[in-house]
């Protein structure tokens, strides 16, 4: 009975980190998006503000979101800031291209769709 308690408190801790790390993150992005306008210059400003709409879009991929946290942790240069919020919105366009959500403007998503050859796609994924 004693071995079942303990798999059992094992699978309810792997269940709590993972909903406390996505608590975590929740808490964290508010705070990096309010500390950082703050920190840096007026400058800064605009490009953190893209950034907040860039990854209250990318929610839910996870992946990006670290890789942008991390850029924001390591070096606040604004080329950088600058690169990373096109960077993502270049993976937005694309992700929404593959999962068949259509951007609304239809020459872009044309264009990008002509640009961008399936390799890429998948490398990009």
């Amino acid at each position: 009975a004693h071995y079942n308690d303990d798999s059992d408190g094992n699978g309810e801790l792997r269940g709590s980190n993972t909903s406390s790390r996505h608590s975590l993150l929740e808490i964290v992005i508010p705070v990096v998006l309010i500390v950082v306008p703050l920190k840096n210059s007026y400058q800064n400003y605009f490009c953190v503000h893209s950034l907040v709409f860039l990854l209250v879009l990318l929610l839910q991929h996870q992946i990006f979101l670290l890789l942008i946290l991390k850029l924001f942790w390591q070096r606040k240069s604004i080329i950088l800031i600058i690169f990373a919020s096109l960077v993502v919105l270049l993976i937005i366009v694309l992700l929404s291209l593959l999962s068949e959500i259509r951007v609304n403007v239809d020459k872009v998503t044309v264009w990008i769709h002509a640009q961008t050859s399936a390799p890429t796609r998948m490398f990009l994924l």
